[in-house]
């Protein structure tokens, strides 16, 4: 219905509602507000059972494999209205991949469909891969665990070639979950492929043509949604990264370790008294397995510029496991003692036993003899029965394994080269004096790039224990430094630099070098 307005002649007055009655009138407009908001509110109609399915994908245009084709998007088409903001995602953006990579990506949200295609549109003679990455989920937050990759081509083939390979965290140890690698074409570097590492750090990127290529990868630029691209377009040389050169032919596979590349020397970044003979140290850059620093690299100044002399210098990982030998064979030393002590008092205590009186009954296995009053020297003996050996049981062939069980045993790999050190313990010759200032200097220590930059680092000693030992410690306060095992004897000369990529074949005792 059209509403008109009410028309006036020339000079007649137009008769404006009384006070009271426009009054009575808000009421009738709030209630017709409310009622017309209610109306056009979105929501899920009421009535028939909650809906707990994931949106189903039911087709994407054009299909995988299609060649010579220029589509204006790619459309992923659903059974229902999905969310325009995934679950744990920022935006549509994050939950697709495009390879090559374009330099914009537009996602465009239409209800049950969602079109995908790059800003400046598909270049030709190409091979693209657009994965859309899990996480999809529709209105009422039901989650598409599954992802789905499409493959087409703007030429007229689609190479069968492949590169594969691990991204490793090299200064961890670890491999590198959630991350990209890019191919970069060496012919024209605007063309670059990309993949995603899984949660074991293996990555394959498929079709590319064959050619040389540039293979490169940063630890930690992917989003937290899932491995989005939202994080993922720009190679961020600030990270720990590593880059390689291939020629593929047909599929390579390679390896990335991934590391800061810091054109300055290491330096200290923690130094940890643990004792008044043992300093921990902790370099702010790893240094390769090769290189590791001896006791030469290392300067200790007292207060008075006297120098404290540094006996031998490991990594922290040789030291950890020098200390739970150590602590593994006083514990079996000790249980030795504690067997042969209490062997010991039962054979002296047998033989302390009285014999039995004449005429006493002897005990039947099993059973216990108490004394009477017509025996009474005899006294309780307890036989133990004997417990009959048992077969263990054979496994069953046809038993069907745990595969949950055997799921959650995944092997991570390592890499092929000994990750580098950043964590070192150094064994003085001397006890260091407590509440006393000193400065450590380092040099020549060089980085996974071979630089080195001298670097210094003071640091203060806790105090003295107290003379009362029945005192206890406060919870949270510093260990009071303990003293050496063994005092240097006098006139000792200090031995060559130990092999620091081994721990020491005893203790490293301060003063007695080997």
């Amino acid at each position: 219905m059209t509403t008109r307005r009410p028309q006036c002649s020339e000079g007649a007055a137009v008769r404006r509602p009384s006070a009271s009655a426009r009054r009575s009138l808000r009421p009738a407009r709030l209630l017709g507000l409310l009622a017309l908001l209610a109306c056009a509110s979105p929501g899920i109609p009421p009535g028939g059972p909650p809906d707990k399915q994931p949106p189903k994908l039911l087709a994407v245009v054009p299909e995988s494999g299609t060649v010579n084709t220029l589509p204006r998007s790619v459309i992923f088409r659903f059974d229902e209205v999905v969310n325009e903001r995934p679950t744990g995602a920022n935006s549509l953006d994050d939950m697709f991949l495009v390879s090559p990579r374009p330099r914009e990506l537009d996602v465009e949200w239409n209800r049950e469909e969602i079109w995908v295609r790059p800003s400046g549109g598909w270049r030709k003679n190409l091979v693209y891969t657009i994965t859309m990455l899990p996480g999809m989920s529709d209105l009422r937050g039901n989650v598409l665990k599954e992802g789905r990759t499409v493959v087409f081509g703007t030429g007229d083939a689609i190479p069968d070639t492949r590169v594969s390979g691990v991204l490793f965290d090299w200064a961890k140890g670890t491999p590198a979950v959630r991350a990209v690698v890019e191919a970069v074409d060496r012919r024209d570097t605007t063309i670059q492929y990309v993949g995603l590492t899984d949660s074991l750090g293996r990555f394959t990127i498929r079709h590319l043509p064959p050619a040389g290529y540039l293979m490169r990868a940063a630890v930690g630029t992917a989003s937290a949604v899932g491995g989005g691209s939202g994080g993922l377009r720009a190679f961020d040389r600030r990270r720990a990264w590593d880059s390689l050169g291939v020629s593929l032919t047909d599929s390579v596979r390679v390896e990335l370790l991934a590391f800061m590349h810091d054109t300055l020397g290491p330096r200290v970044s923690q130094l940890t008294v643990r004792d008044s003979v043992t300093l921990k140290l902790t370099l702010d850059q790893p240094v390769l397995v090769t290189q590791l620093p001896g006791r030469d690299n290392f300067t200790l100044l007292a207060r008075d510029s006297s120098t404290v002399f540094v006996d031998s210098v490991f990594t922290a990982e040789a030291f950890a496991a020098w200390e739970k030998k150590a602590a593994d064979s006083a514990a079996a030393t000790r249980r030795d003692s504690t067997t042969r002590r209490d062997s010991a008092a039962r054979a002296d205590s047998a033989r302390r036993a009285p014999p039995p009186a004449a005429g006493a009954p002897a005990a039947r296995p099993g059973r216990v003899t108490t004394p009477n009053a017509a025996n009474p020297a005899v006294t309780p003996a307890v036989t133990p029965s004997v417990t009959p050996s048992v077969t263990p049981a054979t496994p069953d062939a046809n038993a069907r394994p745990d595969s949950t069980r055997d799921s959650t045993r995944r092997v991570l790999p390592k890499p092929s080269q000994p990750s580098p050190i950043t964590e070192f313990v150094i064994r003085l010759g001397a006890p260091l004096a407590p509440q006393s200032t000193y400065r450590l200097a380092l040099k020549d220590i060089r980085g996974l790039l071979g630089a080195s930059r001298p670097s210094d680092r003071a640091f203060s000693t806790p105090k003295a224990p107290s003379k009362d030992s029945t005192a206890k410690a406060a919870p949270g306060a510093n260990a009071p430094l303990s003293a050496p095992t063994t005092r240097p004897p006098p006139g000792f000369t200090p031995a060559a630099p130990r092999d620091t990529t081994k721990p020491p074949p005893k203790p490293p005792a301060a003063g007695n070098p080997e």
